[in-house]
């Protein structure tokens, strides 16, 4: 079972770091409205911002709903809270994001969001900011998305 862990964390890292709410001035987290034919990349982006919401909030709850049917495997609750405490531990909790790229490659597509971590100094009280990148790797089969990959990196 702590293989398993270890092994979710790696991917979760991963995938947050391989696979635009500050940019649009709307606040940490918010989404646009879906419409009615967003394209791959408008779903995808829509996407990656409802999973870092998640994370942010530490909700595996709403984690787990948005990833349902779109991956063939299944993240355990207890996974995604040892991941959700290492990620505060090394890094700090998550303050904001803003959706930087989406790459060019064949037959997936990977977006990319700038993540910034904050956590407090204890001995000054002060914070210490860090930025990590977030990698979301999506395909498109059917007008459905499938997350193929996702982590911090």
């Amino acid at each position: 079972m702590q293989l398993r862990c270890m092994l979710f964390m790696l991917l979760l890292l991963m995938c947050f770091a391989s696979a635009s709410a500050c940019a649009s001035g709307r606040a940490s987290g918010e989404t646009e409205t879906p419409g009615a034919a967003e394209s791959p990349e408008q779903n995808a982006r829509r996407l990656g911002d409802s999973l870092l919401k998640s994370i942010q909030a530490e909700d595996y709850r709403q984690f787990s709903s948005a990833l349902a049917g779109r991956t063939g495997f299944d993240i355990p609750k207890k996974d995604f809270d040892t991941s959700a405490h290492s990620l505060d531990e090394k890094f700090g909790r998550i303050r904001s994001w803003e959706y930087l790229t989406g790459l060019k490659t064949p037959f997936v597509l990977n977006q990319i969001w700038k993540v910034r971590f904050v956590r407090g100094l204890p001995a000054s009280g002060t914070e210490m900011e860090q930025d990590m990148l977030f990698r979301l790797v999506t395909s498109e089969e059917d007008g459905q998305t499938h997350v193929l990959a996702l982590g911090f990196f």
